[in-house]
């Protein structure tokens, strides 16, 4: 399910009036939004637009926003997706080409999504607006934008989220020795898809073993689990083109002393995360606390400690150490504290939680203790 009518007009009519603005006090007067099918999540939220095999621009020009796909066979279904009328949206096989008359009497241009941009695409726009214009990069504009959710995109979260428990519990169920890790992965993701997913908000990480959970993101192979093994799974379903995101981490049979300290600690760290989070606390005073219990605990945490999600899996603020955002009611995070340790193996806990005026609400029920 993606695009038009999940939200209403007016929705992202809203989106786009403010994007106009802040673009204005950024100095730029027209906007271009660059999406692929890998990162879709910046021209999805001003259109209703998933690119599924290719590249699109949302291009806020002085007449108007249009959408240039360089689906040229599926514009129809743009089309379709799209709030905007037919006549905005568009098949161009040359995105830069098609731009250039809706960026008539733009001089400064502001390009959201600017690392993503092919270079091919960003020497064709400069040679259309001739000397004098400037293209740029937009920086963070539409992140910021996009950092708290409305009531409709919170409630296309809940479902995401519930889908996702579906997927967790078929983990949580499919594990047994001689199942291979390919077997449990396709389980999970029957599971999502019957469940309502869309596509996956991200490619489906499993691994079993000391050496593969201690990889971080290990994918599914051909390795069969054997009886001691800790198994890690982190995935995603989508709803309405919104991510969830969730991470587990199970024992094939009884886990020893060592790994049972592991997953004690993660579990404990995810807890001190979700008690912590409420309005005004800044993003990177919750990794250091993180950062500080686990050493309290003789470990290490080598990476982010969480992140918002939405039209992407992955949006800002992100838990890292290097934010100073200051939450807000209205925003998500997904606290994913994860440790990892050669020859013993990784483990990571991650739910989605919403920022409240009272603290956070949990918005996934699957259980975190799956040993």
């Amino acid at each position: 399910m993606t695009g038009t009518l999940t939200f209403g007009a007016a929705e992202y009519a809203g989106r786009v009036e403010r994007t106009r603005a802040a673009g204005d006090a950024a100095g730029f007067d027209a906007l271009i939004a660059f999406s692929s099918s890998w990162r879709p999540g910046n021209a999805f939220w001003l259109t209703g637009v998933t690119p599924t095999n290719g590249h699109v621009l949302a291009v806020a020009g002085p007449h108007g926003l249009d959408l240039l796909t360089d689906q040229a066979w599926d514009v129809d279904s743009a089309r379709a997706q799209s709030w905007l009328p037919p006549e905005r949206v568009h098949g161009a096989a040359d995105l830069a080409l098609a731009a250039a008359p809706l960026l008539a009497g733009a001089r400064r241009v502001g390009v959201i999504g600017w690392e993503l941009l092919p270079a091919p695409v960003y020497v064709a726009l400069c040679e259309a607006l001739g000397s004098g214009g400037v293209i740029a990069s937009a920086g963070p504009l539409l992140d910021r934008l996009r950092m708290r959710k409305s009531p409709a995109e919170i409630a296309l979260l809940r479902e995401a989220c519930r889908i996702t428990d579906v997927g967790a519990q078929a983990f949580a169920d499919g594990i047994a020795e001689g199942v291979s890790e390919r077997e449990l992965a396709i389980e999970i993701e029957a599971a999502l898809k019957r469940a309502g997913s869309g596509r996956l908000a991200f490619p489906l990480i499993l691994g079993a073993g000391a050496e593969r959970t201690a990889s971080v993101v290990p994918f599914p192979s051909e390795r069969r689990l054997e009886r001691g093994d800790l198994v890690l799974l982190d995935v995603g379903g989508t709803y309405g083109g919104y991510c969830a995101d969730l991470s587990r981490t199970a024992c094939v049979g009884e886990p020893s002393d060592t790994q049972r300290d592991l997953l004690e600690t993660v579990l404990a760290l995810y807890h001190a995360l979700e008690e912590a989070l409420r309005p005004g606390v800044r993003a990177d005073e919750l990794h250091r606390l993180a950062v500080g219990l686990a050493r309290e605990a003789g470990y290490e945490l080598p990476f982010l400690v969480g992140h918002n999600t939405g039209c992407e899996n992955h949006e800002e603020p992100v838990l890292d150490g290097l934010s100073s955002q200051v939450l807000e009611p209205g925003m998500l995070e997904t606290l994913e504290p994860g440790i990892y340790v050669p020859g013993v193996g990784g483990a990571r806990i991650e739910k989605t939680v919403l920022v409240t005026a009272a603290g956070c609400e949990p918005l996934s029920a699957a259980p975190l203790r799956l040993w």
